[in-house]
């Protein structure tokens, strides 16, 4: 296992496979302390924990080059060979073999964030202040806005000719935010204009916080409305959007207008720890799980006060395997395994 020197050691580790060109040999690299690799090719870019430097390096581990900045960078891929950062306001392309940087264009203020979409092409941006808070598409090279949509939180699915992204209003609570209102919708890329709109179920707030195209539960002090549960994932199955609302409710759209073809109920125990996926035989694939039945709490405290570290320890361990996980393939809007 290949480790990068001039890099202090920390208890992450974090493993990274990449197929090493015309060799089908899979390389195992050890990152101390780093942030997301982007694996561009035959090169490897990643930011130190405190995103002040990028950092390159080969599939032998070997470090290209190194940059270092004044404050912390957001960085993506824009494509096989480059990656685009921002510093602060600044947008910089940087190719990733040589670490050539070219400035793109300046952001209107510094708290709005570029985001590049490497499969599409597209770029937008968000300003996440609440009294300014707005959602942008950009001209990828100029960084002009093309259109603006202040209630959109997050792009889920880039398809041809829409996105699809969650929105809702931000209701203010302690330490994180609510969305009230909250729904799915899709927009024309070219205007903005909505196409069509799907509400959450009895979405009054959504209390979250954002992980990549996923919206997770955060504790909030709302007690009124609808809280998602764990996950609102979507995935596009040509030619549906299926979302996960909640834990309790698949539903499957059709993608061009968002008319329900079919959906599952809250009989179903969807385990959305894991994202469901559209596979190439068009099939989705989703996770449940079946729990163990709950123990007597009354026996159960008497008896771990009697259990060492570790027989406490290799109990819990059973306990968590005894909850059976299925995985389902299902053709679509029927939803028939």
């Amino acid at each position: 296992m290949k480790k990068i020197s001039g890099l202090k050691s920390v208890l992450l580790i974090v493993v990274i496979l990449s197929f090493v060109p015309n060799t089908g040999l899979a390389l195992s690299i050890w990152f101390p302390k780093f942030g997301k690799p982007i694996v561009c090719k035959d090169h490897i870019a990643f930011t130190s924990v405190d995103k002040k430097r990028l950092i390159c390096i080969d599939l032998t581990g070997k470090k290209i080059w190194e940059k270092k900045y004044s404050k912390p960078i957001i960085e993506n891929q824009r494509d096989d060979d480059s990656i685009v950062i921002q510093v602060d306001r600044r947008v910089i392309a940087v190719d990733v073999p040589t670490g050539k940087e070219t400035p793109m264009f300046e952001t209107r203020s510094r708290h709005e964030t570029v985001h590049f979409d490497q499969q599409s092409g597209l770029a937008w941006s968000r300003d996440d202040r609440k009294k300014h808070r707005m959602f942008r598409m950009l001209d990828p090279t100029s960084g002009a806005i093309r259109w603006e949509q202040p209630d959109v939180e997050f792009v889920a699915i880039v398809l041809e000719r829409t996105m699809v992204c969650l929105t809702g209003k931000q209701i203010g609570t302690r330490g994180e935010y609510a969305l009230a209102d909250a729904a799915v919708e899709a927009f024309e890329i070219k205007t903005g204009k909505k196409i069509w709109r799907f509400p959450l179920s009895n979405s009054t707030d959504i209390a979250f916080e954002m992980t990549e195209n996923r919206w997770r539960e955060t504790s909030s002090s709302h007690s009124k409305g609808y809280y998602a549960k764990s996950w609102v994932h979507a995935v596009y199955v040509a030619p549906y959007v299926v979302i996960l609302d909640g834990d309790a409710r698949l539903v499957c759209l059709q993608a061009e207008d968002g008319e329900i073809a079919n959906e599952v109920g809250s009989s179903v125990d969807f385990d959305n720890r894991i994202p469901y996926i559209a596979t190439k035989d068009g099939l989705l694939a989703y996770k449940t799980h079946e729990s163990p039945p709950k123990p007597d709490l009354t026996s159960l405290a008497e008896s771990i006060d009697e259990l060492t570290d570790e027989e406490l320890m290799a109990k819990t361990t059973r306990d968590f395997d005894q909850t059976r996980q299925f995985l389902h393939f299902v053709s679509l809007p029927d939803f028939k395994e």
